[in-house]
């Protein structure tokens, strides 16, 4: 017989999982809501830790329209069970050479760090923000989350979130705020 808080357990993981899937942006969906047109195609081999033969077909970078003649571009470079890792390039003028974007985050003990790899990636162009959601296991109840916005020529962080794995399933927006920025 199950017991009311194995239940409860249950349903929390069937919830969070549900929660999950209905907020999960697949990566070979975002080629529907970009363009690849002005990517400079040196850009996909231009990265050592990249793994581009082993991405799933049909995977290709997305590029997205910054203002100022400016054009962001998110490169696919390696992909796992449920994560997909990408750089991120800033592309300007014509020629300018691309430039690779690094981005501030946290550990989940508190340690600033930065990062040239973005897991699951998504652009929003009428708000500027760029969002990592890095998945440490399937489920999606733990890992980092990380949101930063577009504003003068650069990334800046807006959020940070991180939560270890154990204990009960909790959903990503009651993570701890490792870091938020000031309004």
């Amino acid at each position: 017989m199950i017991s009311n808080r194995n239940f409860a357990l249950v349903i929390v993981i069937v919830v969070a999982a549900a929660v999950v899937a209905a907020t999960y942006v697949n990566p070979m969906d975002k080629a529907d809501s970009a363009s690849t047109d002005g990517f400079p195609a040196e850009l996909r081999d231009s990265h050592g830790e990249c793994r581009h033969e082993e991405l799933p077909e049909g995977l290709e970078p997305t590029t997205h329209p910054l203002g100022a003649g400016r054009l962001l571009h998110i490169v696919p470079c390696w992909a796992g069970a449920y994560n997909l890792g990408s750089l991120v390039f800033v592309t300007g003028a014509k020629g300018e050479e691309p430039q690779l974007v690094t981005f501030d985050e946290y550990l989940p003990d508190g340690k600033r760090t930065r990062t040239e790899v973005l897991v699951n990636a998504a652009f929003n162009p009428e708000s500027g923000v760029l969002t990592s959601f890095n998945k440490a296991r399937g489920i999606g109840d733990c890992g980092s989350m990380g949101k930063w916005l577009w504003r003068a020529g650069t990334f800046q962080l807006v959020e940070f979130r991180a939560r270890e794995c154990g204990g009960e399933p909790v959903e990503s927006s009651e993570w701890p705020v490792l870091y938020r920025a000031q309004e």
